[in-house]
């Protein structure tokens, strides 16, 4: 059996509520520096139009970080050298916010141990060395880390393109793989329409105290979605014997 993993609420986590969010504080950190004229809303708001943008250019709609900031830099008239700047504040802020979630790497040693073979499977614009290096950090996984992301291979789990790759190069069946993640449709419909054996996982979806939470992002300038986060990685780690204790600690 071959073992593939989702990276993002899957693995890991950011200690924001949404992932967007991250460039709310991009923006914050990089006008400080002087590397951006505009407001950090107005940036950040570019930021997620880039991507989209760039998405409806991409081959297979799976764009690269530096695809995203090309777009980036035409949308918002950032000169290329300040973009390239900007990028790599990015990869640094990811990597200050990123943070195992609790129990991962414990499960993650379990595949290690039972199946042939463990992947990490992200529709994602980050590079795989990137996340290849976080994961090995977080989870505490020596090498080699297997990572396959959307935006190298131009597919992606969502269309099920990402898996087919996955079984073409591990020369393996559907039903010799099990997929792990949490989005209903990169994780568990895509998968299940190959015939590959799947687990949900959902403790990392923002509960509605958390999602209230994140919804004023903007006005408090990326405050609450920090709350939001700290909340989800607190909540993630205080256990909860019965449905009552779950309640109150969710609140709390």
């Amino acid at each position: 059996m071959i073992a593939s993993v989702d990276i993002f609420d899957t693995s890991v986590t950011r200690l924001v509520g949404r992932p967007d969010s991250v460039f709310l504080l991009l923006g914050h950190r990089i006008s400080k520096r002087g590397l951006i004229s505009m407001s950090p809303e107005v940036f950040a708001r570019g930021r997620v139009q880039a991507e989209a943008v760039s998405r409806e250019n991409a081959p297979g709609g799976e764009p690269t970080l530096p695809e995203i900031y090309s777009a980036l830099s035409w949308l918002l008239n950032v000169p290329p050298a300040a973009g390239e700047c900007i990028m790599r504040e990015e990869l640094a802020l990811e990597v200050e916010l990123l943070r195992a979630l609790p129990g991962s790497a414990e499960y993650i040693q379990r595949f290690k141990s039972s199946a042939e073979g463990t992947v990490f499977l992200s529709d994602m614009y980050l590079p795989s060395d990137f996340l290849r290096e976080q994961l090995g950090r977080l989870l505490r996984i020596p090498e080699p880390v297997e990572v396959m992301v959307s935006c190298e291979s131009r597919s992606s789990k969502a269309s099920g393109a990402l898996f087919k790759r996955l079984m073409k190069e591990k020369h393996v069946q559907a039903n010799d793989l099990l997929h792990v993640g949490d989005s209903r449709l990169g994780d568990e419909v895509a998968p299940k329409r190959l015939g590959i054996r799947t687990e949900a996982y959902r403790g990392a979806e923002l509960n509605r105290y958390e999602i209230l939470m994140e919804e004023h992002r903007w006005e408090t300038e990326g405050l609450t979605s920090l709350f939001a986060g700290a909340s989800r990685m607190a909540r993630l780690t205080v256990p909860a014997k019965d449905e009552r204790e779950q309640v109150i600690r969710d609140v709390a």
